[in-house]
């Protein structure tokens, strides 16, 4: 098993997924542009040996949708004040 030290960060442009992982404990260091699409993030993530785990559960959708709902409107809330403080 590979400690969570051992780990490089993990990145996704997958707002959905990235709601996803941050309910599930995962912690967003920052996010930063995608450079093929100026309309999306890139979140990146501290990574955890349980990742893929997770990534398993998104694909079989398990899960409490009412909390994932919360997070992904949480993730987006902080996309969105990103790209204000852009702006400015």
């Amino acid at each position: 098993m590979v400690k969570d030290e051992e780990l490089e960060p993990y990145t996704t442009s997958d707002t959905p997924f990235a709601a996803f992982l941050h309910l599930n404990g995962m912690v967003v260091l920052t996010t930063r542009d995608d450079p093929n699409d100026y309309k999306r993030q890139i979140f990146i993530f501290i990574d955890i040996a349980e990742r893929p785990d997770l990534e398993q559960a998104w694909q079989d959708n398990t899960g409490d949708f009412r909390s994932y709902y919360a997070s992904l409107k949480t993730v987006q809330h902080k996309l969105r004040g990103r790209k204000n403080n852009k702006t400015k």
